[in-house]
């Protein structure tokens, strides 16, 4: 008798597990197609930020996250969210994160001075 039943299938990785362009080039045709849907463009289209956003957007998808729930957290990100998604395009010597308080009101010359 044959078996009949398929391999477990195997993780995809996301951006933390590869640099930038390594994650790129694991991308297949139906992950492809959900970028030019959700970013109205394809890949190759898209400049570097929103390019970096699409592939974050493919890691959501890979995690089992609806297109449009990644979209949407994807799209509120800041810049620097999304480059600290990336091993190799993140700064781990910036002390900075977006968990940072912003100043208070009364604040503006402390947040001036820097």
């Amino acid at each position: 008798m044959t078996d009949t039943t398929a391999p477990p299938e195997q993780a995809k990785p996301t951006v933390a597990d590869l640099p930038y362009m390594e994650f790129l080039r694991t991308l297949d045709g139906y992950e492809e197609l959900a970028i030019e849907q959700t970013f109205g463009r394809d890949i190759d289209s898209l400049g570097f930020g929103l390019q970096l956003r699409a592939l974050v957007f493919v890691s959501r998808l890979r995690g089992k996250v609806e297109a449009s729930a990644a979209r949407r957290e994807v799209m509120g990100m800041t810049v620097r969210q999304i480059f600290n998604e990336y091993p190799d395009l993140s700064d781990p010597a910036d002390p900075k994160t977006d968990e940072t308080p912003e100043p208070a009101a009364g604040d503006s010359d402390a947040a001036a001075a820097e």
